[in-house]
């Protein structure tokens, strides 16, 4: 049985607390297989989430469900830092390296974005369930999932607009988006469901009154502007103070409506049935966010630690656990969920991304605007980019700030395979998503 989720002291929005749930269905005979859940809260780093010991309460859901017997690791690394690579190797098992998927040559074409997006013929998660006999769903508050070929093989989808006149999915229009998706599924066929939490990523929303861990504050609405004078290290050092104490306390809060909406989903499953015949969940995210590392905010650009450290929780309604290793590659979404055991042979811990056009007028020359690729073994941490390779000791140096030499270590051999599938790789970009990621706030539409 799934513990009750803790209720947050935030005034706004309410709590999710169902006063007269609906009838509980009959789902599933024992016979029938396990209901599925991956849940991918959006742009959040493991050192903002409480349950990975940030100072703040921002992940109680998460907390509970640690307490409840989940497997956690906080040193989980994304496959990129941002959300179609991400979510491609997540669905695939394969590596974005391998799959080449991202920003394609040349980068804007036309006043079009050239994204090089999910191939045709790989094989997603979804469609590995379908022919399970699966009814397969995919709710997300991020567009790009429903842009760039990762909603392939999903039966139902429920995903944000990108223009201004169709919804966002975020708090109570997620909410509202997930449970008339959950009321509409065939309660004979098993469930795999993927849901995806754009609360944390920006234009961030208000912190409301009475949140005790933080002060009542204005949203980040049209403060793009900010981020670019940051960014170019045009402002003073009491503005730019300023700037990342608002940008901090907005986001701990992004992280806490997303946390919220984490338990939301679970609750509901809960209330519908659909842990009758088991159910096993996993919670990671696509990629973490610059706060001022490095003089860097948002991500996409470099793989430091910030953009690519998120957390990973594996919860089962039968008390099992997984022994998960550390450092571990968040693509192991993809086994996890799928035969809910690590494979024997687990993937390389490894990180890759293609040159990005929108972050080049932003940082004052190549930081951010090219190629780079990243591996993890044990604490040492090995990153490849225009500049050469370099080498990080982060039981010394977490917050990479003394790059050293890379030769000789052992990762090197790993770091050049991955260098070597990206600049071999076969990659073909299409136009006509400029307005996705528009909404997403990658394009300024100034």
């Amino acid at each position: 049985m799934i513990l009750g989720w803790l209720a947050c002291s935030t005034p706004e929005p309410a709590p999710v607390v169902v006063e007269a749930p609906a009838p509980v269905v009959e789902v599933h005979s024992a016979a029938e297989r396990t209901t599925v859940v991956v849940i991918v809260m959006d742009t959040v780093r493991a050192s903002s989430t409480s349950v990975c010991g940030h100072d703040r309460p921002t992940t109680p859901t998460l907390e509970a469900l640690v307490a409840d017997g989940a497997s956690l690791s906080c040193r989980a690394y994304a496959p990129s830092s941002w959300t179609l690579p991400s979510h491609a190797a997540f669905f695939t098992g394969q590596s974005v390296a391998e799959l080449g998927v991202g920003t394609a040559p040349g980068g804007l074409v036309e006043g079009k974005d050239r994204l090089v997006p999910l191939p045709d013929e790989a094989t997603t998660l979804a469609e590995r369930f379908g022919e399970r006999g699966y009814q397969t769903v995919l709710v997300s508050g991020n567009s790009l999932l429903g842009t760039s070929g990762l909603n392939q093989g999903f039966d139902v989808e429920r995903i944000s607009g990108t223009t201004k006149r169709e919804p966002v999915l975020i708090d109570e229009d997620f909410r509202q988006a997930f449970d008339g998706a959950v009321d509409e599924l065939d309660p004979q066929a098993p469930l795999f469901l993927v849901v995806n939490l754009l609360e944390a990523h920006d234009p961030w929303r208000e912190v409301p009154e009475g949140v005790e861990w933080l002060p009542a504050q204005k949203g980040m609405f049209g403060m793009i502007r900010w981020f670019k004078k940051f960014s170019r290290g045009e402002l003073s050092e009491a503005d730019r103070a300023a700037f990342l104490t608002r940008a901090i306390d907005l986001y701990d809060y992004a992280i806490h409506r997303s946390d919220r909406n984490v338990g939301h989903v679970l609750e509901r499953l809960r209330e519908r049935g659909w842990d009758r015949a088991g159910l096993r969940v996993l919670v990671t995210s696509d990629h973490g966010e610059y706060l001022g590392e490095h003089g860097l905010i948002r991500h996409r650009h470099a793989l430091g630690e910030p953009a690519t450290r998120v957390p990973f929780l594996w919860w089962a309604s039968d008390g099992s656990q997984v022994a998960l290793p550390e450092p571990m590659s968040a693509r192991l979404v993809h086994d996890l969920a799928l035969d809910g055991v690590l494979p024997d042979e687990l993937p390389s811990v490894e990180a890759s991304v293609w040159p990005d056009p929108h972050w080049q007028d932003w940082s004052n020359g190549a930081v951010g605007t090219h190629a780079e690729a990243a591996v993890w073994l044990d604490d040492d941490k090995l990153r490849w980019a225009a500049e050469g390779e370099s080498a990080y000791d982060l039981a010394t140096d977490p917050g990479e700030l003394t790059p050293t030499s890379a030769d000789g270590r052992s990762g090197q051999g790993e770091l050049q395979r991955v260098v070597t599938e990206m600049t071999t790789a076969v990659r073909v970009g299409v136009g006509g998503v400029g307005s996705a990621l528009e909404a997403m706030g990658y394009v300024d539409p100034e």
